[in-house]
């Protein structure tokens, strides 16, 4: 008998969603075909934009302090993602109904600010929280520091900790900034879509498909981090000790320097080389993103392989 877990289960139903609406632009493109061209744009620029380093960062931190409480938050990713997306689509609609330029300027610059000091304080805040958790594990007591009780980065009752609409809220204040070239191109494609004739319903699928792609990308993360962090919780012993560390650091430095980069693109910036680096960082989001989870899984890797080779094979740890 098969068994479906959560995860698989998750992913079935966000790749059916996706199905379903690839369905419903197939029956557009019926009577207009150019609009395939347009619904996989906004599709991919989901995709991408779910790679944001800011996208990454948020759920793995929040993925990791449910972890520490004893749970399984598959569903972070997709919390986060429906919240985000609901921004962009209440924007999609607002400029359909009232299509102007200086509206458009207006949510880019105001959300920008709001969103962009919502997202780089949340990262700084939890970056240093999870360095705080990193060093308290470094000046354990060797006997004890193997002991993922001695380690948790919230001491608090596993009933504690994230819900899904805090989650859900924390997407929105994050998708406040309007800062990102796939959803200013998500809202230039509507617009222009809006303006050419398209029928409402029709310009409205172009957001739906975003929020397809960014859920089911935003998920896949959650899954994989759910995963690796698993990893943490086994049976004392100082691979996984060093794994774990490894990763707790690792996590640290990366919502530290993501949130400081954001910060310091919303402060005026004197230096012209750390301005010119901060311009690349934010032109190049996604490859950030997409390298930060190549990193946690070539930790996840190495670990993999050294607990399986005889050359490092995972002593328990005393005590």
């Amino acid at each position: 008998m098969i068994r479906v877990t959560p995860p698989t289960l998750l992913l079935a139903c966000l790749f059916l969603a996706n199905l379903f609406l690839w369905g419903l632009a197939a029956l557009a493109a019926l009577h207009n075909p150019i609009i395939l061209g347009a619904a996989l744009l906004a599709w991919v620029f989901g995709a991408r934009h779910a790679l944001d380093a800011d996208h990454i960062t948020a759920i793995d931190t929040i993925t990791r302090q449910l972890m520490e409480r004893g749970q399984r938050p598959y569903l972070i990713g997709l919390y986060f993602s429906l919240g985000h997306s609901t921004i962009v689509i209440a924007a999609t609609i607002i400029l359909i109904a009232l299509p102007s330029s200086l509206l458009f300027q207006w949510l880019h610059l105001k959300g920008g600010l709001i969103g962009g000091a919502i997202s780089s304080c949340f990262l700084l805040v939890m970056g240093l929280i999870t360095a705080y958790s990193a060093l308290r594990q470094l000046r354990l007591p060797e006997d004890t520091r193997y002991n993922t009780s001695h380690n948790r980065l919230f001491p608090l009752k596993r009933s504690h900790g994230w819900k899904g609409w805090q989650v859900i809220l924390l997407g929105m204040l994050f998708g406040l900034g309007f800062d990102t070239a796939s959803e200013i191109s998500l809202l230039s494609l509507t617009s222009a879509r809006h303006a050419a004739g398209q029928a409402i319903m029709i310009c409205l699928l172009l957001p739906l498909l975003f929020t397809g792609a960014m859920a089911l990308i935003d998920s896949l993360d959650n899954i994989l981090m759910v995963r690796a962090w698993k990893e943490t919780q086994s049976k004392a012993s100082r691979g996984r000790a060093h794994y774990r560390l490894g990763v707790t650091i690792l996590s640290s430095l990366i919502a530290l320097s993501v949130g400081g980069m954001e910060l310091g693109s919303l402060l005026d910036v004197k230096a012209p080389s750390l301005l010119a680096f901060l311009n690349w960082c934010g032109d190049h989001a996604e490859g950030l993103g997409a390298s930060i989870i190549a990193l946690f899984l070539l930790l996840w890797a190495g670990y993999s392989l050294s607990v399986r080779c005889p050359l490092f094979k995972d002593r328990p740890a005393r005590g």
